[in-house]
């Protein structure tokens, strides 16, 4: 082939890379036609190992370390290997010692090298070293989620970011047949527009150990550091989505009393509820009966504006356990409740859902309180629970940075400590719709 034709077929190539979006795809066809290239000149060969153990290039098979580490959501041995690549990095930290002196390197190295192609290099070891966690932490919070999983979610690029909201552009109208020059003009229909400034705000914990754990003890507890972090972090996210309130009076101001408690970083499902009055008194028998029924449901969403509840799948409804086995247990008011082997196929499958009423999604939440007051705001000592009624598309979660974990050495208290955080912000678009509702004063069972 000469110089021309070559340039001309690179060009091909290269627009059709830029039209397919796939950088991974194009690099992986580039290493297979350099290996088959150098298979045909006395070179390495295709699907031959890499022996040089240097920089985490690309193995022969297409997967270097770094991409396996940096995956998300895996399963089998690359699962394993983001397990044993986090206790390298734990153990490490907190006793002192290189990765490679560890009892966990071996079966961790051993493991990268199979799924990486690569003949392990005896004598640097540098390109197997975790430099810190893999995501399977944040993959862990992001499956572990009910609630949080239910709304509008997306990166935030920077904050504070200030996004534009507009409305709907009402009907077409009828247009006569123009029979002049001067026929009317159809008539400008103009959204209104606004806007909602998302304001990222950073939530943690903290887990001390003590100085004196050596390797085995580290091991020993380093899946229920992973696995109570994850948790933590998601059950804080969740109960500060429902029971969210940024007034200087808590709603709940019996039981939220710390200046630092996460239900004070958002206006939440119940605070928005309250601040627009809609809420609904499920023991008032005007209407309905004292005990909670199906109706009390309907009565609830009945409470947000049309444009917001028009769509029964677009409402989700939140059961605190309590209010959910007080549904359960009483089939005679609840004929309407349809659980997921009764609605089969047509399920909308919303993640935590455990059945459907009037078509609304019903997910049930542990942080809606049995002990709220018969106003709906929480206590320590009453006796009442609730349920809430949102518009899913109303919200939104952005993320300015997902769950992470760090390890730090304190010296002066002769403890290492392991810290999650995340940061992030939680608002409606329009907070002063009516785009989500509390029923209250439910008995739970």
């Amino acid at each position: 082939m000469d110089q021309d034709a070559l340039i001309r077929e690179l060009r091909e190539i290269k627009e059709a890379a830029q039209s397919l979006h796939d950088p991974d795809k194009l690099k992986a066809a580039i290493r297979e036609v350099i290996s088959e290239d150098s298979g045909d000149h006395g070179g390495t060969g295709k699907g031959a190992a890499r022996t040089d153990g240097g920089g985490g290039e690309e193995a022969a098979s297409g997967h270097s370390l770094r991409h396996l580490l940096a995956q998300r959501a895996p399963d089998g041995q690359v699962a394993e290997l983001h397990r044993l690549a986090d206790r390298v990095h734990l153990v490490s930290r907190m006793t002192g010692r290189a990765p490679n002196e560890l009892k966990c390197w071996e079966p961790y190295k051993k493991l990268a090298g199979e799924l990486c192609g690569r003949a392990m290099n005896t004598s640097d070891d540098s390109a197997f070293v975790p430099t810190g966690f893999t995501d399977s932490l944040i993959d862990t919070a992001r499956i572990d989620r009910r609630i949080p999983g239910l709304v509008n979610q997306f990166s935030l690029a920077r904050s504070p970011l200030t996004l534009p909201v507009g409305s709907d552009l009402g009907l077409p109208v009828k247009i006569a047949e123009p029979t002049t020059d001067t026929a009317q003009k159809i008539p400008a229909q103009d959204p209104a527009t606004g806007s909602v400034t998302f304001d990222a705000t950073t939530y943690g914990v903290r887990v001390p150990f003590s100085e004196e754990f050596d390797e085995d003890s580290i091991v020993t507890a380093e899946e229920y550091i992973r696995s109570r972090i994850a948790k933590c972090m998601v059950d804080g996210l969740e109960t500060g989505i429902i029971n969210g309130d940024t007034a200087a009076t808590h709603q709940d101001t019996a039981v939220v009393t710390a200046a630092n408690d996460i239900r004070k970083l958002w206006l939440g499902f119940r605070g928005l509820a309250f601040d627009n009055s809609a809420t609904y008194d499920c023991a008032e028998t005007s209407i309905g009966a004292a005990d909670f029924e199906q109706g009390d449901v309907v009565r609830t969403v009945a409470k947000l504006d049309d444009a917001y509840k028009s769509d029964p799948s677009k409402v989700i409804l939140i059961f605190s356990v309590g209010a959910m086995y007080a549904a359960l247990s009483n089939s005679a008011d609840w004929d309407a409740f349809l659980t997921l082997d009764k609605i089969g196929p047509q399920a909308i499958n919303v993640t935590g859902e455990f059945g459907s009423l009037y078509g609304h999604p019903v997910v049930t939440s542990a942080y809606i309180s049995k002990t709220l007051a018969a106003t709906g705001l929480g206590t320590s000592t009453s006796t009442y629970t609730g349920i809430v009624a949102f518009n899913r598309d109303a919200w939104a979660l952005a993320v300015q940075r997902a769950v992470t974990l760090t390890t730090i050495y304190d010296a002066e208290t002769l403890q290492y400590k392991v810290i999650g955080h995340s940061r992030a912000d939680f608002r409606a678009y329009r907070p002063s719709d009516k785009v989500s509702a509390f029923g209250y004063k439910i008995t739970p069972v």
